[in-house]
């Protein structure tokens, strides 16, 4: 938690650093924090993409946070990727996945948990080989719930706002 919130307490991702955290614990809870700079793309391992380049979310809580300006090249999620767990009161903009084959939810993907009273704006998908795209928001499962999601925009046709098959959004403005 950090002790003056997100527009005093900057965590940048370092030049070798892929991801900026990864939460997994279900009692963890990343508060209050701006995450920013995470560049992540091919594994140099060959491996084919990173997902999650701020934040990757299988569990706990990530509360009142910015999550801005992160790129990922073959990358879901680069804001945030999350199989579980909450994110709630955050915004995330800015963030572009690009390149490759599978550059899908700029600012979230989600396969599970619960997106709650969220901003989600500005944020771009490229998208590839026929997936879903989701500049804002790629979705196969979880809840996204009283979220604002607005000027999100994909290379391809479908998704600037949401891309979704499957998942459930409930109370959200979508433009």
């Amino acid at each position: 938690q950090s002790t003056n919130g997100y527009p005093f307490t900057i965590v940048t991702a370092s030049a070798t650093s892929n991801r900026c955290f990864a939460v997994s614990n279900a009692n963890a809870i990343l508060r209050g924090f701006t995450i920013t700079g995470a560049n992540c793309g091919v594994r140099p391992s060959g491996g084919l993409y990173y997902n999650g380049c701020g934040v990757y979310l299988s569990g706990g809580l990530v509360t009142n946070c910015l999550i801005r300006n992160n790129i990922g090249i073959n990358s879901y999620g680069v804001g945030i990727f999350m199989t579980g767990g909450t994110v709630a009161n955050c915004f995330i903009s800015t963030n572009i996945a690009s390149g490759g084959n599978y550059s899908d939810g700029g600012g979230v993907s989600m396969t599970g948990g619960l997106v709650d009273n969220c901003t989600i704006v500005g944020n771009f998908g490229e998208g590839g080989l026929g997936w879903p795209y989701g500049g804002g928001v790629q979705m196969t499962g979880g809840i996204l719930r009283n979220c604002v999601i607005a000027w999100n925009n994909t290379r391809n046709i479908s998704g600037g706002g949401i891309a979704m098959d499957g998942g459930t959004v409930d109370r959200c403005m979508i433009w």
